[in-house]
């Protein structure tokens, strides 16, 4: 039986979340980073609303200033959880982490190796292996207590694809344009960014409202003849 009536196959699609037009600019991530940035934006905004209630009668200013800096940090620490990535472009290895970035010419990378199993201690995420033996470690694929093994594989393969064209030809020529996010899985992710939005509207408003109360507690406690 010939083949003439077979369907095109679709053309492969590379695990990274965003690819560039030309190929060269990859962003490899998990966006399970998102839930843990929810989870973290979430408890701030109670523990800061919780403890501020706490001491609004007897320090306003205190329990002001307690609330938005638990808010504050929160927000900080979800802000770089939604930034842990790893990003290759031609010539260049840049790893996003929770305290910082490391950028690292391509030359100076040995390859990629896939997280260890769950219960790590040390270098628990996808480790980049330098040339002068170090390693550095994408903390956003590291393997959760739900995870399967295969958190980071195909990325380490591609990776490791792109590491050898840097020196034998363009990226373009054998790594896949198309990233794995399309179609309802597309509409999916903005409807949870959507959901992540209005997380940081609820504690925002969780704020301001310790900031009113704090106010409306103090004047009371004035009003009733407090120390």
């Amino acid at each position: 039986m010939d083949g003439a009536g077979a369907q095109p196959s679709d053309p492969p699609r590379s695990p990274a979340v965003r690819v560039s037009a030309d190929g060269l600019r990859r962003v490899y991530t998990r966006r399970s980073r998102t839930v843990l940035a929810a989870l973290v934006l979430f408890m701030a905004s109670v523990i800061a609303a919780g403890l501020g209630s706490e001491i609004a009668a007897t320090d306003p200013s205190g329990a002001r200033a307690l609330g938005v800096g638990l808010f504050a940090l929160g927000l900080l620490v979800a802000y770089r959880l939604v930034r842990t990535a790893l990003i290759v472009t031609p010539g260049r290895v840049t790893v996003r982490g929770l305290r910082g970035n490391r950028s690292v010419p391509a030359g100076d990378v040995a390859g990629f190796e896939p997280p260890p199993p769950y219960g790590a201690f040390r270098q628990s995420g996808l480790r980049v292996i330098l040339t002068s033996g170090r390693t550095l470690t994408a903390v956003v694929y590291q393997v959760g207590q739900l995870d399967g093994p295969s958190v980071g594989v195909a990325e380490c393969a591609e990776l490791n694809r792109w590491l050898d064209l840097q020196t034998s030809g363009p990226v373009d020529d054998a790594l896949p344009i198309e990233h794995g996010l399309t179609g309802m899985a597309r509409v999916a992710w903005w409807a949870w960014l959507g959901c992540l939005a209005m997380v940081l509207l609820v504690g925002v408003a969780l704020v301001v409202e310790l900031l009113t109360t704090a106010d409306d507690v103090a004047r009371a406690f004035s009003r009733s003849g407090g120390p």
